[in-house]
């Protein structure tokens, strides 16, 4: 996190190149709290593509 007023931004793009690089989905909103108080949610997807049932970590095959 950075409160600097200088800067061209480039983080963002940065990460949405990334995350669409491993065929995710990010997506980015401010929010604004019941006390007044405001900031920005980030959330970044992935889809879990190991072809093993749902919980199974195992990498034998």
């Amino acid at each position: 996190m950075t409160t600097r007023k200088e800067g061209m931004g480039g983080g963002l793009a940065i990460c949405q190149r990334l995350v669409r690089y491993g065929r995710g989905d990010i997506s980015i909103r401010n929010q604004t709290a019941p006390d007044g108080l405001s900031g920005t949610v980030v959330t970044i997807h992935f889809l879990h593509e190991n072809g093993g049932r749902d919980g199974d970590n195992s990498s034998t095959g």
